[in-house]
């Protein structure tokens, strides 16, 4: 048995949410015209946020990776008296 969709009914939800759609985004204050666009604007944005922090979170992975192998570099290199040969 296959139940047909009444589609005055569909009709009725679609009204209702819709009514509700734009109900809410007026309660939010994004009822005007330009909404839509100042919301694909905020999107980039928070993109570009999290792009930067990801980005920022390497570099500063990266700098303290290097730090760290120029520290034991500099410790074997004075252990072994590399720094001396050569002068320093």
């Amino acid at each position: 048995m296959s139940i047909q969709p009444d589609p005055e009914l569909e009709k009725l939800l679609e009204r209702a949410a819709e009514n509700g759609a734009k109900k809410a985004f007026r309660d939010i204050g994004l009822d005007y015209e330009g909404a839509a666009d100042d919301i694909r604007q905020m999107k980039n944005f928070l993109s570009n946020i999290r792009l930067m922090s990801r980005e920022a979170l390497k570099t500063i992975s990266s700098a303290t990776i290097q730090i760290i192998l120029l520290c034991i570099a500099l410790v074997l290199f004075i252990k072994t008296g590399v720094m001396k040969l050569s002068g320093f």
